[in-house]
């Protein structure tokens, strides 16, 4: 029995864990993009067709959203 009790625990407390971690993530890899856009566009030159070009703005627009998301979803602090 005190086996299951252990198991019980940590179940409870894998559940009470914050999501502070995944957001965290989320702001980095946002701002990572959101940053190294300007310097891949000098580097790789202006898109060449228009799904690059397409998928080259989806991509900056999703780290935009993340980063907004993010940044609206952090803990706040007292």
């Amino acid at each position: 029995m005190q086996i299951d009790n252990e198991t019980d625990s940590n179940a409870h407390s894998q559940q009470d864990l914050p999501a502070f971690p995944f957001w965290e993530s989320l702001k980095i890899g946002s701002w990572s993009i959101l940053i190294a856009s300007p310097f891949l566009y000098w580097l790789n030159g202006a898109s060449v067709s228009y799904d690059q070009s397409v998928a080259r703005w989806i991509l900056i627009g999703l780290a935009l959203l993340g980063a907004i998301v993010s940044f609206a979803a952090r803990p706040k602090k007292f």
